[in-house]
């Protein structure tokens, strides 16, 4: 929400604060955004993904990101 409480899935780029109620900054998961959104300025998302892969950044499942994966992140970032 607007006031950093959760509704629903977690944001990639954020993750639950110990108060259960709250939603903080992800600090890995935020280095993933910014690396996806240098990459993304040259290359595809495809590329992007794969490349970022290669560099160790992997979803929360521990997944190489899909192209879609990486849309969305960019789009919410």
């Amino acid at each position: 929400s607007s006031r950093g409480e959760r509704v629903g899935s977690i944001p990639y780029g954020r993750s639950l604060a110990a108060d259960g109620i709250h939603l903080v900054p992800n600090e890995q998961e935020m280095q993933a955004i910014t690396r996806a959104r240098e990459l993304s300025t040259t290359i595809s998302l495809q590329k992007t993904a794969a490349e970022m892969a290669k560099e160790g950044f992997l979803s929360r499942k521990g997944e190489i990101f899909a192209a879609t994966q990486v849309w969305r992140m960019l789009k919410r970032a």
